[in-house]
C-alpha cells in the first residue's frame, strides 16, 4: 500500500482514534522538507517524524515499496 493510501485510511478514522485517546504518529523515510510537503499535500493530522537512515524500518523489519 502506498503512503498516501495509508494516510487517507488513517485520516478516515482520525476522529475515532482521537475519541479513544489514541495519538497518531507517523514516521517517514524522507527528510524534514519532504515531510512538510507530504503533510500539506495530503492534509495529514498528527505527528510526523522522519527517519532518512531507515533505522525504524530496519528495526521493525519493514519493506519499502517502490
Amino acid at each position: 500500500m502506498f503512503a498516501r493510501q495509508q494516510v487517507a485510511a488513517l485520516m478516515g478514522i482520525k476522529d475515532q482514534l482521537d475519541t479513544a485517546g489514541i495519538g497518531l504518529v507517523m514516521i517517514g523515510s524522507g527528510d524534514p522538507e519532504q515531510a512538510k510537503e507530504f503533510i500539506t499535500s495530503f492534509s495529514v493530522e498528527g505527528e510526523m517524524y522522519v527517519d532518512p537512515d531507515l533505522r525504524t524500518y530496519k528495526a521493525f523489519k519493514l519493506v519499502r515499496s517502490l
